[in-house]
């Protein structure tokens, strides 16, 4: 068998062959000096037929990473790559081995112009890191809005926990107290996530504690909500789901309404759990003026309302869950915090959503 010989490479078949390519390639044997170039290489690199590659390209040197430099001559190489720059442009390199026998081997050495793609890249990845600051300072506003302490009050507690799935949530929980001896609570969530939906829970926020101003019942807090959502003329795709209710702190008594919550909150009158059912459209611009359908409920000494978002694991699919966490509020070894942790640790493994729950208890 005839055994290939590298300086054959200037023959007429490779030279029409690697000639035809539009990328720069060129054949550099054992002992680093080019044997061949194709037509494209020598327009835009210059000559380096004939001269050791690292003298062409290299500055003079042996690139550290060099495949063909090897401290032991019988080694073979590998297939490598990379980038490099020469005068001012950045090509993608490829160095494959030809490796006929450990005397005659050498590579062949293929450089295509990526100057392009990786500025394109570079002003990619700038843009990312301003999106990602961005979204930083858009979370620490969204959390800086989120109450730290509860409405503190002789014979109830009031607890929550908050945990978005991603750099941002669309979720957003309140309570806090209103005239009359009374506290207003609610759980919401925005459609989405990101910067958009994060910062309509700041708005939904103050919205709905100007609101509480003008007046005390949910309903026509939800109807002022509504009112102000459209004039902010947001497409159509976002919304805002609400569930919200006002507490009588001296009787227990309390009256909901809800706006397009998927959840049904959870009532414990301390020996069975029910949901509190309601109906109701979210705000949305959908409708000009929905209406929100009134209801009231007792908070019982020894009971507990617990409010959630959707977050949970599986909550629209498996009913197992929903009985799960029936059960839990039936727990009476366990209480507040406590409690609320006990929740997601078992029913919020995958954080597939944002996960908020805001719960009241009132003693015995």
């Amino acid at each position: 068998m005839a055994i290939f010989k590298l300086k054959k490479l200037n023959s007429a078949f490779y030279t029409e062959l690697l000639n035809s390519m539009s990328d720069l390639v060129r054949v550099v044997d054992k002992n680093n000096m080019v044997l061949y170039e194709n037509d494209e290489l020598a327009r835009t690199f210059g000559k380096t037929l004939d001269k050791k590659c690292f003298e062409t390209l290299c500055e003079g040197d042996f690139c550290k990473g060099c495949a063909l430099y090897q401290k032991k001559k019988r080694q073979r190489f590998k297939k490598r790559s990379g980038e490099t720059v020469v005068k001012d442009r950045t090509y993608s390199v490829v160095v494959s081995p030809i490796n006929v026998s450990l005397w005659e081997r050498g590579a062949v050495e293929v450089f295509r112009d990526v100057t392009q793609e990786t500025r394109l890249k570079n002003r990619m990845l700038a843009r990312n890191r301003k999106m990602v600051n961005d979204l930083e300072v858009a979370r620490t506003l969204q959390l800086s809005i989120l109450r730290d302490q509860m409405p503190d009050h002789t014979g109830y507690r009031f607890r929550s926990v908050f945990m978005p799935c991603e750099t941002l949530g669309g979720d957003m929980f309140d309570c806090f107290n209103i005239r009359d001896n009374k506290v207003a609570m609610y759980i919401a969530d925005v459609s989405g996530h990101g910067v958009m939906s994060a910062m309509l829970t700041v708005y939904l926020r103050q919205e709905i504690f100007s609101q509480f101003k003008a007046s005390q019942t949910p309903d026509g807090v939800l109807s002022g909500l509504s009112v102000s959502f459209n004039d902010l003329n947001i497409e159509g795709s976002l919304y805002i789901t609400v569930f919200l209710l006002v507490l009588d702190l001296a009787t227990g008594e309390f009256t909901y309404t809800n706006a397009g919550h998927s959840v049904a909150p959870l009532l414990y009158d301390g020996e069975t759990v029910e949901e509190i059912i309601s109906p109701g459209l979210p705000i949305s611009n959908w409708s000009a003026q929905p209406e929100f359908a009134v209801r009231t409920g007792m908070l019982n000494p020894g009971g507990r309302i617990l409010l959630y978002t959707d977050g949970l694991d599986k909550i629209h699919e498996d009913a197992l869950t929903l009985d799960g966490l029936k059960q839990q509020l039936k727990l009476k070894t366990v209480a507040g915090t406590q409690l609320l942790n006990r929740i997601i640790y078992k029913y919020a493994i995958n954080r597939a959503d944002d996960i908020t729950l805001l719960m009241v208890e009132r003693e015995k």
